[in-house]
C-alpha cells in the first residue's frame, strides 16, 4: 500500500509556475519544523528543485500534499 494515499492514475507533469505557487505554504511548513530563518531561503530552493525534478521524471499524483515534500 502507498503510504501517501491511493494510487490515482497516470502522473502529471506539474509547470514551474504551479510548483512555485506552493512557496508560501512550503515556508510555512518549514517554519514550523524549525528551519533557522539563516537557512529558510536554501532550503525552500531544494524543495522546490526536488519538486521540479520529480514533477519531470513522472513521480507526482495529484493526492499527494506539498507537505509532503518537505519530508
Amino acid at each position: 500500500m502507498n503510504p501517501w494515499g491511493p494510487y490515482d492514475g497516470p502522473a502529471r507533469v506539474l509547470t514551474i509556475a504551479e510548483i512555485a505557487a506552493q512557496e508560501p505554504h512550503i515556508l510555512s511548513v518549514l517554519r514550523g519544523l524549525g528551519v533557522p530563518a539563516v537557512d529558510i531561503d536554501d532550503v525552500i530552493q531544494d524543495v522546490m528543485l526536488g519538486a521540479c525534478t520529480s514533477a519531470q521524471a513522472g513521480r507526482y499524483r495529484q493526492t499527494l500534499r506539498a507537505s509532503l515534500w518537505t519530508r
